[in-house]
């Protein structure tokens, strides 16, 4: 075989010892080829190191260099690595590429020598090992210097053209975004959040978002403290204010860790721990009402009955029997309320927590007057209160909002009866809710009250309630009590709360108005002298002189 050929043949040579060789390859000016011992082994792990061997030298075509050879040398021994001195083989570094690279020649050699060869090569040479790390050590660092300063300009470019109205808008969408129901539309908790960022952005001028900082920041929360007033023209509630300052501070929170806008909340912010609200003498004189909570009296609950319509009873009845505020009444469920067992029972939405209530006749007949006019495109419905398209009261407007059923009908009761009833206060419908947590509460305990509105936790004891069952005959009980009181005071005076004929009704007079034509009809007075009286065409007074 010539010189500086590689064997073909897969025979080996074995020597005295009984371990397999070859010769393979040249060194330039050497006539003697270089012979590999690859040991005493199985001779298939010996043809296995020979192929990788003349694989190495073929590499350099079939001539051996001081790097290959002893790379070939240690393959031949069965390792897969091999450890060079680069000071040994200082010829055959590279300078310029090396440059390009931006490594030291050492370094580079022996990735080319990996890459080459197929064969682990690292530096043998220690102070060149620690000079590698700390060059690698550096340029990493370098390069990620490099990263923040590409990022702090494209952070100061995005902050010099945001603002903080843009900010508070963008801060709106990400609470849309993260507090979303098991549908994936937006909470009602959302839109709040939505509509404190634009009381934010109505109260704030717009400024550039670089300079927001410490002192625009707490100079609007101390704005904010003060009470600005509303478009009304009043001071803004003490609740709205504390919830717009949160509502800063969950936004400067965000901004600080929203890298689109770069914003850096000051290092030297703090937030004053109280949030004293001034009160006006008035606000004081309330708060020293006897009443901790608003609440309506029964005569005011007999008023409110008389103008409803037969729905807007429906509302009144489950309000006082369950204690329900509008997201309850919105959500239950048709078989929750079994009129002929007088038993009702629910999970309350927001607590998770079972409760459950007798039925008084009064919402029993409610219950009856709904079903029977339920359309037949709500059959397979399962909420109770549905429109007349059939459409459930439940869930939320398109915006993410409560629908606004109950909210509406409500004011429209509150409407009609401040027409006759000046001085009627202007009281929400979740104080129905209130209302009648109150009447419990005096004919029983706090205890029972809460039993009675799903609280989550009616014990004192806070493991009371892990261990025990909650005591409903104490709560069914208290409900006859009430029901006693209220009968005869609030619903008696209505012989015919629920009609069959579920015809509306809208008089453009008053309910008062009615009544009185009626009664100086009674009491013998001419139609044109009641006309006259009340201020309307004959033919109003005789239609409603004679409506029974």
């Amino acid at each position: 075989m010539a010189l500086g050929t590689v064997a073909k043949k897969d025979d080996l040579s074995v020597d005295h010892r009984g371990q397999y060789n070859r010769r393979i390859g040249r060194i330039p000016g050497d006539p003697n080829q270089p012979r590999f011992t690859f040991g005493r082994v199985e001779k298939w792990e010996a043809l296995r190191r020979k192929t990788k061997v003349e694989e190495i030298c073929s590499a350099d075509g079939g001539v051996w260099n001081s790097a290959s050879l002893a790379i070939a040398k240690a393959v031949s021994k069965g390792l897969d690595g091999v450890e060079l001195d680069p000071e040994e083989h200082c010829d055959l570094l590279p300078s310029a590429a090396a440059r390009l690279a931006e490594m030291p020649a050492p370094v580079l050699w022996v990735r080319q020598l990996t890459g080459k060869y197929g064969v682990t090569v690292t530096l043998k040479n220690a102070a060149l090992v620690r000079r590698q790390e700390e060059l690698e050590v550096q340029r990493a660092a370098s390069l990620l210097l490099q990263a923040n300063r590409l990022e702090q300009r494209v952070a100061e470019t995005a902050v010099s053209k945001a603002t903080l109205h843009s900010a508070l808008d963008a801060f709106a969408e990400a609470e849309r975004a993260r507090l979303v129901d098991v549908d994936g539309k937006p909470k009602t908790s959302a839109n709040r959040n939505a509509f404190y960022c634009s009381l934010l952005k109505e109260h704030q001028p717009d400024l550039p978002l670089r300079q927001f900082g410490e002192v625009e920041i707490l100079g609007i929360r101390e704005y904010w403290r003060k009470r600005p007033k509303t478009k009304k023209g009043r001071p803004a509630a003490p609740d709205t204010v504390r919830d717009v300052v949160k509502m800063l501070k969950q936004f400067v929170s965000w901004l600080n860790k929203e890298k689109r806008f770069g914003w850096r909340k000051p290092a030297d912010l703090e937030w004053p721990k109280r949030l004293d609200i001034p009160f006006t003498q008035l606000e004081m004189d309330a708060l020293r009402n006897p009443k901790q909570v608003d609440t309506f009296e029964p005569h005011e609950l007999a008023v409110l009955w008389q103008y409803a319509t037969p729905l807007e009873r429906t509302y009144l009845a489950l309000a006082l029997n369950f204690g329900f505020g509008q997201m309850e009444i919105r959500t239950l469920l048709s078989k929750d309320v079994d009129v002929e067992g007088r038993l009702a029972s629910r999970v309350r939405t927001k607590t998770g927590i079972y409760a459950a209530w007798k039925v008084w006749p009064v919402t029993g007949d409610a219950v009856n007057w709904l079903l029977a006019r339920r359309p037949s495109s709500a059959a397979d419905c399962p909420y109770l209160f549905v429109t007349g398209e059939g459409k459930p009261y439940a869930g939320t407007t398109k915006g993410g909002n409560p629908k606004g059923n109950i909210s509406n009908a409500w004011s429209k009761l509150l409407e009609r009866v401040q027409k006759d009833h000046s001085g009627f206060r202007d009281l929400s419908f979740n104080k129905l809710r209130k209302t009648a947590g109150n009447l419990v509460k005096k004919e029983s305990d706090g205890e029972i009250a809460k039993v009675f509105h799903s609280r989550g936790q009616t014990n004192s004891d806070q493991f009371g309630d892990d261990y025990t069952d909650r005591d409903f005959e104490k709560v069914f009980a208290t409900l006859e009590k009430v029901w006693d009181k209220l009968a005869p005071v609030v619903f008696a005076p209505v012989a015919e709360p629920f009609p069959a004929d579920s015809r509306k009704s809208h008089p453009s007079i008053s309910l008062g108005t009615i009544r009185r034509i009626q009664r100086l009809r009674q009491q013998g007075h001419k139609l044109p002298w009641i006309a006259k009286e009340v201020g309307l065409p004959v033919e109003t007074v005789r239609y409603w002189a004679n409506k029974k």
